[in-house]
C-alpha cells in the first residue's frame, strides 16, 4: 500500500514538474512575443515620425528596431513555426523584407505616395502577425494552466479514492484475521482445540496464523499425551 502511494506520488510529481516546465517555457515565449509586439510598435512610431518630419534619425531608429524585430523572430523560429506553421512564418519574413525595401525606397524618394501606402499596409500585416502570435502564446499558457489544474484535481480525487479502498482493504485483511485469532485463542484457553485459523496469502498475518495452528496442534498433542499419562498413573495408583 505504501509502495502504491510512493509510485503514485512519483508519477504525479513527474507530471506536475513537466507541466510547470511547460508553463515556464510558455511564459518565456509570451514575454518574447510581447517584446516582438512592442518592437513593431516602436517601428511604427518611428515610421510615423519619419513620414511626418523626414528626420534621418527617425529613419535610423526605425531600421534599428526592425533589425531587433527580425532577430527576435529568428530566435524563436521553431516556436513560431509550431504556432503558425512554416508557410505563414516564411510569409511573415517575406513581409518584413518587403516592408524594409519599401522603407528604403521612401527614404530615397519622398514623393512616392503609393509606396507609402503599401508600406503602411505591409506594416499592418506584420503587426497583425506579431499580435496574433502573442495571443496564441497566451492562449497556450491558459490551456496549460487549466490542464494542470485538472491534473491536480484528478490526482487529489484519485488519491482519496485509492486511499479509501486501500485503507478499507488493509483494515479488513489485518483486523479480520486478528479477531479470528483472538476468538480461537480464547477457545484454546478453555481447552477447545477444534478450530484452527484459516491461512490466506503469504504476508505476515498468514505466517502468524500458520505458526499459531502449529502451536495449537502441538499443544493439543501434548495435552492428549498428558491426559494419557495421568490415566496411566491413576490406574497404577488404583492397583
Amino acid at each position: 500500500a505504501f509502495g502504491v502511494y510512493i509510485v503514485l506520488a512519483v508519477v504525479l510529481g513527474f507530471f506536475a514538474y513537466k507541466e510547470l516546465r511547460t508553463i515556464s517555457t510558455k511564459l518565456a515565449l509570451v514575454e518574447t512575443a510581447d517584446d516582438i509586439t512592442n518592437t513593431i510598435l516602436e517601428v511604427r512610431r518611428y515610421e510615423k515620425n519619419f513620414l511626418l518630419y523626414r528626420d534621418r534619425d527617425d529613419f535610423r531608429e526605425m531600421k534599428k528596431y526592425l533589425t531587433i524585430l527580425k532577430d527576435g523572430i529568428e530566435n524563436i523560429r521553431t516556436e513560431i513555426v509550431g504556432e503558425i506553421n512554416g508557410a505563414n512564418y516564411e510569409m511573415m519574413k517575406r513581409t518584413i523584407g518587403t516592408y524594409e525595401r519599401l522603407m528604403d525606397v521612401i527614404a530615397q524618394n519622398a514623393d512616392a505616395k503609393d509606396t507609402v501606402e503599401r508600406m503602411r499596409q505591409t506594416a499592418r500585416e506584420i503587426q497583425s502577425f506579431t499580435q496574433n502570435l502573442a495571443k496564441r502564446e497566451r492562449a497556450d499558457v491558459a490551456v496549460t494552466i487549466k490542464m494542470s489544474m485538472y491534473l491536480l484535481l484528478f490526482a487529489l480525487i484519485l488519491i482519496i479514492f485509492l486511499g479509501t479502498i486501500v485503507n478499507i482493504k488493509l483494515a479488513t485483511n489485518i483486523a479480520a484475521p486478528i479477531r479470528q485469532l483472538e476468538q480461537v485463542t480464547k477457545k484454546v484457553a478453555r481447552g477447545d482445540f477444534s478450530e484452527g485459523i484459516e491461512v490466506r496469502g503469504m504476508d505476515e498475518i498468514a505466517s502468524l496464523a500458520a505458526s499459531f495452528n502449529q502451536m495449537e496442534e502441538k499443544l493439543e498433542h501434548a495435552l492428549n499425551a498428558l491426559e494419557d499419562i495421568i490415566k496411566q498413573l491413576q490406574q497404577k495408583q488404583a492397583q
